[in-house]
């Protein structure tokens, strides 16, 4: 791989990180990654295809991984019906996904809220099909005192 590279979003939150393997990382670059995390809040690994495995062992350095149900540590949103073919839209798949394409915030109902989310594409459309995010560090620091006070 390339060089290992952190490079800043043009915006309050993210940044992009090349140059490193995150299915073999080291603990140097475990490091960098922490300290970007805590530093952007979130960060883009473009191109990894990590498999199942690779993806919970690389969400375990964040710390424990909540369970859909018990040894269940990867939650599968997809469009794709198990015969291949795409759910329509009167479809009960495409109607529980419809939900997700709004704002939403992962378990923010649990007891212990999460720390992190690890997203990835298995199939990328070739337009669109991007994912947002709020940066609630800027919102909050953009609060005028009374309301910082209030809340």
């Amino acid at each position: 791989m390339e060089r290992f590279e952190i490079a800043p979003l043009e915006a309050t939150v993210g940044a992009i990180v090349t140059g490193v393997d995150l299915a073999a990382i080291d603990e140097v670059s475990w490091r960098k990654i922490e300290a970007a995390f805590l530093e952007f809040g979130v960060l883009i690994f473009p191109d990894q295809n990590l498999s199942d495995e690779a993806q919970i062992a690389f969400g375990s350095r964040f710390g424990n991984i909540e369970e859909l149900s018990p040894g269940v540590k990867l939650v599968p949103l997809s469009n794709r019906r198990e015969d291949g073919g795409l759910a329509g839209d009167d479809e009960h798949l495409a109607q529980i996904l419809r939900g997700v394409e709004v704002w939403h915030t992962d378990s923010s109902y649990m007891p212990l809220a999460s720390k992190a989310a690890a997203l990835s594409a298995d199939v990328v459309p070739p337009v669109g099909g991007g994912t947002e995010w709020a940066d609630m560090r800027a919102a909050y620091d953009a609060l005028d005192e009374s309301m910082k006070a209030r809340i």
